[in-house]
């Protein structure tokens, strides 16, 4: 399995390569914070997962998901929010594609749903 993150946050970049990198089956392939060469990396590496920083996208982020799904639809999506304040991804959407976290999820529950991907 590949995975892609797109966090503005280093320390949560790091420490998710981190812990991807002790699975053998977890390759993670890419990672930034920088919108505009988002798209261009996942056009070239395809990943299984991409996990974002819903933050990073702001309004714009349903745009991506949904332009990331026409190249890719088996892509699946894991927003890990910094505040659970933030609404970025409305609630009704019946996309199972994408799994919003809570800002209070700890780090065991996003390799549990990324392995469920």
């Amino acid at each position: 399995m590949t995975i892609a993150i797109f966090d503005r946050r280093t320390v949560l970049r790091d420490a998710l390569k981190l812990v991807f990198s002790s699975f053998k089956n977890i390759n993670v392939v890419s990672e930034n914070d920088n919108i505009y060469s988002t798209l261009t990396c996942v056009q070239k590496e395809h990943p299984d997962v991409i996990l974002i920083d819903p933050a990073l996208f702001g309004n714009q982020l349903i745009h991506f998901i949904h332009v990331i799904m026409k190249f890719n639809p088996s892509t699946k999506f894991v927003l890990l929010p910094a505040s659970d304040d933030e609404q970025y991804y409305p609630a009704d959407d019946n996309n199972s594609n994408v799994v919003v976290l809570n800002a209070k999820d700890g780090m065991d529950k996003v390799v549990r749903i990324v392995n469920r991907c």
